[in-house]
């Protein structure tokens, strides 16, 4: 999976873009407090992270809905997620669009067509990653788990404190 685009929707419809080079390595630079650090917590979001980890301030007041332009295969996807309500950390209306060529919509074509779950699923399904699942040996407290899209994230990003 590439991503092509981070972009982000205001109220008034307009579209910011934030356009990547897939296959290489993109290196976000930028003077303090721009929100380089808040598109890790952009994309998690849009790929269906339980939470919204983006930070309080003007993204945050301003955005409406966060998107990724994606490419897995031939195939791009734009999915994006509508941000939190106020005074809440999260939102389940999730717009996904698939198709050979697609590009990032207009805001007024988003709309809610599934949810972060099913995106996620979806997207796992997408990249090929085959069913899995650990079970603890008995006797242990942790739960079963079944490796996907979310636990690759963490081996994807590296934030400006990391090396």
């Amino acid at each position: 999976m590439q991503i092509l685009e981070i972009v982000l929707f205001n109220e008034k419809g307009q579209k910011r873009v934030l356009s990547l080079q897939p296959g290489k390595l993109n290196i976000i630079t930028g003077a303090s407090k721009t929100g380089k650090s808040s598109l890790i917590d952009i994309i998690e979001y849009c790929l269906g992270s339980e939470s919204c980890n983006v930070p309080a301030g003007i993204i945050r007041e301003t955005v409406a809905w966060y998107g990724l332009l994606l490419r897995i295969g031939r195939t791009n996807i734009f999915v994006a997620r509508s941000a939190p309500k106020h005074g809440k950390n999260s939102n389940s209306d999730v717009y996904l669009d698939i198709g050979k060529g697609l590009t990032s919509p207009d805001a007024q074509a988003l709309k809610s067509t599934t949810n972060p779950e099913a995106a996620r699923d979806y997207l796992t399904g997408l990249m090929g990653t085959p069913e899995n699942m650990h079970v603890p040996p008995t006797g242990q407290t942790r739960p079963s788990i079944v490796a996907g899209l979310k636990h690759a994230l963490i081996f994807c990003f590296q934030a400006q404190d990391e090396i």
